[in-house]
């Protein structure tokens, strides 16, 4: 016999997430059209649909809403570094980001809103504290990634060299999405010059 009682939980449970992360999806939206500052938690619940006070159901502030934030561009970040491990086409993937990037289409990881939150980051301890868990978990995959390239490949590295690989990656890849949200006519000749010299460095040792 059916449990209705479990299937009203789950189809709450569902309403809840899809309500949190409508908030998301307009909170990113705004942070990125108005800056953090001016983004009020009425503007947000406007830009969702949402009643005003609704978004406190779900979040407490702006401040929460950042940290879940953070938590998408992990996982996010954590589901693009699968797809390169599938594909093992990193410079592939880092063109495909650019392009993204310097479209300035909103995603889980857009360069202005990356920069709201690295500046929130700077005044609040928590957020900053997060950014940082963010950035040393994904050069902690990066460096996994690359030890199983290299057993793969014949290869072996110390630990210390793949961390400095991972770091490179990771610094490389954060001065290019810099580089296309401030100069989106960069010359993809250009680029994918950088991506034949910069890469190998990493991923040959």
């Amino acid at each position: 016999m059916p449990s209705f009682a479990n299937s009203d939980a789950s189809s709450a449970s569902e309403h809840a997430r899809q309500q949190r992360q409508r908030i998301l999806d307009a909170a990113r939206a705004c942070f990125i059209e108005d800056g953090f500052e001016a983004a009020s938690m009425s503007k947000i619940a406007a830009r969702a649909g949402l009643s005003t006070g609704l978004p406190y159901h779900y979040f407490e502030n702006k401040r929460a809403i950042v940290l879940a934030l953070i938590e998408q561009q992990l996982e996010q970040s954590r589901q693009g570094l699968a797809q390169i491990q599938a594909a093992d086409d990193l410079g592939g993937a880092l063109q495909a980001a650019f392009d993204v990037w310097r479209s300035g289409e909103v995603s889980a990881f857009h360069v202005g809103l990356q920069s709201e939150i690295i500046a929130l980051g700077m005044r609040d301890a928590d957020v900053g504290r997060d950014l940082q868990r963010n950035a040393r978990q994904m050069r902690e995959r990066l460096a996994e990634w690359l030890q199983q390239r290299d057993a793969e490949q014949g290869r072996g590295r110390t630990p210390d060299e793949l961390a400095l690989a991972a770091a490179v990656l990771q610094c490389f890849a954060d001065g290019l999405a810099l580089m296309a949200a401030r100069d989106p006519a960069f010359d993809p000749a250009l680029l994918a010059a950088l991506l034949k010299r910069v890469l190998p460095l990493a991923l040959e040792g």
